[in-house]
């Protein structure tokens, strides 16, 4: 069987939302079809903008670009911050957006982004959800910008960019975020024409008035890829599957996850016959030397954040003596509940998590969901314990970051009952 990975949706939303930026016609490929895509979508058609797709294919056609009177949002959609940065240039007065939560993980304040519109000369007000950006004239001075993000933030950076490379002025972000979302969104900003130098230390953007339309090809996805090694890992540690084929993979956008995979004894076999595609092997012996694993979220290279859930249900599978700490999101432990009815063995004190030897698997109905990564840590999961099918989970969330990933786990789960 072979999975194929899709586009980013963290380069894809940024991405999509910067053709707001100028008239003309883009091509993007490699756009995943979940649902944040389709969300953003709606908003940018909102501004007299055509969208047609085909495959992974997208066009976006914009003749005559046009500020609506008032937006129409979807409930719940945390990416349409990126309409701010993209659309600030168009305000003469004043305009309306909405800001929403997303997966509940913990506070997620879009402060250092207000932080920096307001540096930029725009007047903002909050109230609830909704951010009202004001048009002043300090907009239009030219002068250079100096602004340190206070923590490390991709979405403010990216932001930060976006709102620059149109403007009047000379803009330093420093204390950046280093994902590679962020060099994704930059080598498309440098296509359409703008002027974008990256040092160690910052990120130095040359605003210019004019830019224009491009062809661009998003990056694939380093938090769907890391999904399915931790999945073809499970099956073939549980001696389950083993000819699952996953790609493509590029390993340099995996950061600190790579030598993760090979302390715990994985291993990332190529294809002989497409590249970039692979099977995953495993050493049993490396698992029996292993004593108590400290391992530890972050920024980019560190392993991702979003690889959490998984990366705590590896190490439960293989029943390593483990802990883990959380260092971006303080409330991204909610799904443990779930594992642990399932007959894992995973507790929580200070903000770590210590995962012990599991019990006798148990079946279950239903599973509360709150986040799209501890849903897919938790489907792939009800696959292991045999209680596998549509209902255990809640898919509002998972359809949101991954195309056909339940599709994927039914097609596995016949192929292991079938095998039997």
């Amino acid at each position: 069987m072979i999975i194929n990975f899709n586009g980013a949706k963290n380069s894809a939303l940024p991405i999509l939302a910067c053709c707001l930026l100028s008239k003309g016609k883009y091509k993007i490929l490699n756009v995943p079809k979940i649902k944040d895509i389709y969300n953003l979508l709606d908003l940018i058609k909102q501004f007299n903008v055509n969208i047609t797709w085909n495959k992974k294919e997208l066009t976006i056609n914009i003749e005559e670009l046009s500020i609506p009177k008032k937006m129409d949002y979807v409930e719940n959609f945390r990416a349409s911050y990126y309409l701010i940065g993209s659309t600030c240039n168009m305000i003469t007065n004043n305009f309306i957006y909405e800001v929403s939560k997303g997966c509940e993980i913990g506070e997620r304040p879009i402060n250092y982004h207000i932080d920096f519109i307001e540096k930029m000369g725009y007047r903002v007000v909050i109230k609830k959800t909704q951010v009202s950006i004001y048009y002043n004239k300090n907009v239009e001075e030219c002068e250079e910008i100096y602004f340190k993000i206070k923590k490390k933030s991709v979405g403010c950076t990216i932001n930060g960019i976006i709102l620059s490379v149109k403007s009047n002025k000379i803009v330093y972000l420093e204390e950046y975020s280093k994902e590679p979302y962020i060099y994704d969104t930059i080598n498309f900003l440098i296509k359409m024409g703008a002027n974008i130098e990256i040092t160690e230390k910052y990120i130095k953007i040359i605003g210019k008035k004019m830019l224009n339309s491009c062809n661009y090809e998003i990056m694939y996805d380093p938090i769907e890829t890391g999904t399915y090694i931790i999945l073809a890992a499970i099956l073939n540690y549980k001696k389950l599957y083993h000819n699952l084929i996953i790609g493509p993979i590029i390993k340099s956008n995996l950061g600190k996850f790579n030598i993760f995979l090979k302390e715990v004894g994985f291993i990332l076999v190529p294809n002989k016959y497409k590249e970039n595609y692979y099977t995953i092997s495993f050493n049993h012996n490396i698992t029996n030397t292993i004593k108590n694993l400290k391992i530890e979220t972050g920024y980019y290279p560190d392993i991702y954040t979003d690889l959490q859930p998984l990366i705590v249900l590896l190490l439960s599978e293989l029943e390593i003596c483990s802990n883990l700490k959380e260092n971006v999101w303080e409330d991204r432990y909610k799904y443990i509940k779930g594992l642990n009815r399932m007959g894992h063995l995973i507790t929580e004190e200070n903000g770590i998590l210590y995962i012990k030897k599991k019990k006798e698997y148990i079946k279950i109905n239903k599973l509360n969901c709150y986040d799209l990564r501890a849903d897919a840590a938790l489907l792939m999961a009800s696959l292991f314990a045999g209680s596998y099918h549509g209902h255990i989970i809640d898919f509002k969330f998972i359809n949101r970051g991954y195309f056909n990933l339940n599709t994927n786990i039914k097609n596995i789960y016949n192929m292991i009952n079938k095998n039997d």
